[in-house]
């Protein structure tokens, strides 16, 4: 009848439970959708008007967002310092990229030299741009249910519903191991 019929596609290399709880309870501030730096910034200041004080704000953002926002730059530290000055705040571009501002760069011991990173990862103190800090940092954890509830509805959302049928997840914590096997039974 005129259409297509492929395989179920397999995501060798995936981090669902990561990507489906930024997706299910981060802030989202797609450069994409809002086009500028600035309304990505406004996200970040409407998350910290109805956050306490003191609690981390994160922040789901595209990768290589500077493509895709007016500006034609990376979110920087004092963007983000202005948008939440009293709360640590991250902005994820992808997984492995992100924008810490000050308050969050104090938290961590980054501002004082008192941390240690982890192998392979780095900050540049200036801009508040980080690489493989995702695992590192002290971000809100969720329970073993609301990151089963993130996996099956982002999962069919994003990915059952786009044709993938097998998915290898790299594991993040131990209640997203066990969420999984909650999902299964």
């Amino acid at each position: 009848a005129g259409r297509v019929v492929i395989p179920g596609i397999v995501d060798a290399h995936c981090h669902l439970e990561l990507t489906a709880t930024h997706l299910a309870y981060a802030e989202k501030a797609f450069g994409s959708e809002l086009g500028s730096i600035a309304r990505i910034v406004d996200v970040v200041r409407e998350a910290a008007a109805r956050t306490p004080v003191g609690e981390w704000i994160v922040v789901r953002s595209d990768v290589a967002v500077q493509r895709l926002v007016a500006e034609r730059r990376p979110i920087v530290r004092s963007d983000l310092d202005d948008a939440a000055p009293g709360h640590p705040c991250v902005v994820f571009a992808g997984l492995h990229t992100v924008t810490l501002n000050s308050m969050a760069l104090r938290v961590t011991g980054l501002l004082d030299d008192s941390a240690k990173l982890p192998r392979g990862a780095a900050i540049n103190l200036e801009s508040g741009r980080g690489k493989e800090l995702w695992d590192w940092l002290p971000l809100p954890r969720y329970s073993r249910a609301a990151i089963a509830d993130a996996i099956r509805d982002e999962g069919r959302a994003r990915w059952t519903a786009r044709g993938v049928t097998t998915i290898a997840e790299l594991p993040f914590t131990h209640d997203g191991i066990g969420a999984f096997q909650d999902l299964r039974r």
